[in-house]
């Protein structure tokens, strides 16, 4: 007897059928689970796997976006750790080259603010799986209308050339900006943890815009089947390892910050202020230096007043732009 024929209801493709909607199709569902992160059973294909990472690799240029919510303590962020990871599998069997070419902890971002969050995302090549935990943080329901925001969602906006296929975790969806909501194409939900048996169960729905912009949420379809519920399993320990580190750094940095400047941001580096006066030299260094020092090249006994009158400057702007360049100028009788 086989693996397949000792559980009636497995399907080779990665689907289970549970039997009747029931308390005991739930029941089944978790024992196979555990069945296969036991290693009684092998890791069967997933279906949604091989789709996603068909849809970014695939002659139609798309990207993806998943947001996975969860209550606190859930364990969204190790379901992610592992989709990320079996993601990147099924993208490099496709674009070659190993796993860890399209996902490591360098494309995850936990407990970081909008400016770090979008210089990975502008750092970050193609066909890349990143995470961004706990988004909430960053982009905010609370700050819908600030530039942090809208440049995240600008970058969403753009990231199809990419192809980029985006995990993003939140405890509640509704904490985030509402615009990122909204460009969100898969929604998961951990619907029930199973921390000691190494597995969570998620449920999975789509999104479609109707004519009239009404958001319609539906279960995904697979060998014409609609799928209920989802299985996602604790990652290796060299990403989870390295993962909590990150996140208890982050989270001793965020404290940090919170502490002495009153803000879980990090300050911006703020150049100083110029004066008018300074941008005006600036200018006018930038869009006739170059004719200045090739005058006093030609003319090396030059005076400051004779080179004045030649830019038709006032004498104190081109004494500033003669010592900005460097130039060394004759000085007739009277000139200081």
């Amino acid at each position: 007897m086989t693996e397949a024929e000792a559980i009636p209801f497995v399907n080779n493709t990665g689907i289970i059928n549970l039997g009747p909607v029931n308390k005991g199709a739930l029941r089944r569902f978790a024992n196979y689970a555990q069945k296969i992160a036991d290693g009684e059973v092998p890791m069967p294909e997933s279906p949604f796997i091989e789709w996603a990472a068909e849809r970014v690799t695939g002659a139609d240029r798309q990207d993806l976006v998943i947001f996975i919510q969860g209550r606190r303590g859930s364990g969204k962020s190790y379901s992610c750790l592992w989709i990320g990871k079996r993601l990147a599998q099924a993208i490099a069997k496709r674009r070659g080259g190993v796993w860890q070419d399209y996902f490591s902890l360098k494309n995850v971002a936990t407990l970081e603010d909008t400016a770090r969050i979008l210089e990975l995302l502008s750092s970050t090549g193609k066909y890349q799986v990143v995470l961004v935990d706990d988004c909430s943080l960053a982009i905010s329901n609370r700050s819908w209308n600030t530039p942090e925001n809208r440049n995240f969602n600008a970058l969403l906006s753009i990231c199809r050339t990419n192809r980029w296929i985006l995990l993003l975790t939140a405890p509640l969806k509704k904490h985030t900006d509402n615009q990122t909501r909204d460009m969100c194409d898969l929604t998961g939900t951990v619907f029930k943890s199973f921390h000691a048996g190494g597995f969570n169960i998620l449920k999975m729905t789509s999104s479609d815009i109707s004519t009239i912009g009404k958001e319609y949420t539906r279960k995904l379809h697979f060998e014409k089947r609609k799928v209920d519920y989802w299985v996602t399993f604790k990652p290796d320990k060299e990403l989870t390892t390295e993962y909590d580190k990150q996140r208890d750094e982050s989270a001793r940095q965020v404290n940090t910050r919170i502490v002495q400047t009153g803000s879980y941001k990090v300050a911006p580096k703020r150049e100083p202020k110029k004066s008018v006066a300074e941008r005006n030299m600036e200018e006018l260094i930038q869009r006739r230096g170059e004719e200045i020092k090739k005058y006093v090249a030609e003319k090396p006994k030059v005076s400051l007043t004779a080179l004045s009158a030649h830019f038709c400057l006032s004498y104190n702007r081109t004494q500033g732009a003669v010592e900005r360049l460097g130039l060394k100028l004759e000085r007739k009788g009277g000139e200081k």
